[in-house]
């Protein structure tokens, strides 16, 4: 199946294309005719253009102290920025492996290393709108073998590097959020969690970790335990007052970072749209500073007072519901609000909430 590219991928490709400039060869004239004869055979294994030929890249991919001849070229297929063929050859010009990956989507080619393998081969792969994959090969006994394979990446880019310097290049990305509290927003409206490929040298494989928005890691994060009643008031009465707390105008961002511990993600988007106003030079403020307008307010939710509390039967969400009753000039007046929470990864948060 051939894949199409957005301009987002092909600028990425151009980030990964150009192992840097100190690899490309500045050859003699010895040289210059064994880096030809390299580009024709590779052309004429895959009947191709010589000229479309990149020039070669040096590099050790093979571990054997001298560096090889990597060349690639694009698709024949009309694939834009597409590489259609990767080949490998020795120092002599002698082929060592070529591969077609016209059906592969691959944008670009770039160094990795391990410290159990050595010199690796990156292979980035775009997908269009659904980001970049990687796959790491090494170079053993003549063959290209896969170690890894990522998930895809949805920024359109692989930021590869050895963050800890333990010898082992990272594999760096971003992942959809994909949760109760992020289902209204789209891909690019999205949250995103951050993800590390790391070599683990002693099992000798790649292993995935994940960071959510708080920086913790998935694996190491504390289990979210049922909420009670008392606690699901006390989180609606914590998240008024911090409503409450914005007395001034701010940026966007830093209402949301206020925001998103008690707020899902669906809420605060839903409030960017209809519950802020901004201001001339991009500053926000709620609706109920500036005028009578208090939906997008916590209602004051009596924690002494008689509330009904229920659960969901998969425990994952609430309802609190509670009736207020008030004497206006001999006349009494019942208020009831009405909040829903969802349990999430980072604890539970208000979903929404109304006043009838």
């Amino acid at each position: 199946m051939k894949k199409k590219i957005g301009s987002a991928v092909i600028a990425a490709s151009l980030l990964f294309t150009a192992i840097p400039s100190s690899s490309l060869v500045f050859a003699s004239s010895v040289q210059q005719q064994t880096i030809y004869s390299v580009q024709s055979n590779f052309a004429k294994e895959f009947g191709i253009n010589v000229k479309s030929v990149s020039s070669p890249i040096v590099y050790d991919l093979n571990n054997d102290g001298d560096g090889e001849f990597i060349v690639t070229a694009k698709s024949s297929n009309d694939m834009g920025n597409f590489i259609g063929y990767i080949g490998v050859y020795s120092k002599n010009g002698k082929k060592i492996v070529t591969k077609n990956v016209e059906d592969d989507g691959v944008i670009g080619i770039a160094r990795i290393k391990n410290s159990t393998y050595k010199n690796s081969l990156a292979i980035i792969r775009g997908g269009g709108s659904g980001g970049v994959s990687v796959e790491v090969a090494i170079l053993k006994n003549g063959v290209l073998q896969s170690l890894l394979v990522t998930e895809a990446n949805n920024r359109d880019e692989a930021i590869i590097k050895d963050s800890d310097k333990d010898g082992s290049d990272e594999i760096y990305g971003y992942q959809y959020y994909l949760a109760p509290e992020t289902q209204v927003l789209n891909k690019a409206d999205g949250i995103y969690d951050k993800f590390v490929y790391k070599w683990d040298s002693s099992k000798k494989k790649y292993t995935k970790l994940v960071y959510g928005q708080d920086g913790i890691r998935e694996d190491q994060r504390k289990k979210v335990e049922t909420i009670t009643s008392q606690e699901a008031l006390t989180l609606l009465n914590k998240a008024r007052t911090t409503q409450l707390s914005i007395k001034t105008p701010m940026d966007l961002s830093s209402f949301k970072k206020k925001m998103e511990s008690l707020f899902t993600y669906n809420y605060l988007y839903r409030l960017q749209s209809k519950g802020l106003a901004y201001t001339s030079t991009g500053l926000v403020v709620p609706n109920y500073l500036i005028s009578d307008n208090y939906s997008s307010l916590v209602p004051e939710f009596n924690s002494k007072k008689k509330a009904t509390f229920k659960l969901t039967a998969d425990k994952q969400s609430a309802t609190v519901t509670q009736t207020i009753q008030e004497d206006f000039e001999g006349e009494v007046y019942s208020t009831t609000y009405k909040a829903t929470l969802l349990k999430t990864k980072y604890g539970w948060k208000v979903e929404g909430f109304s006043v009838n």
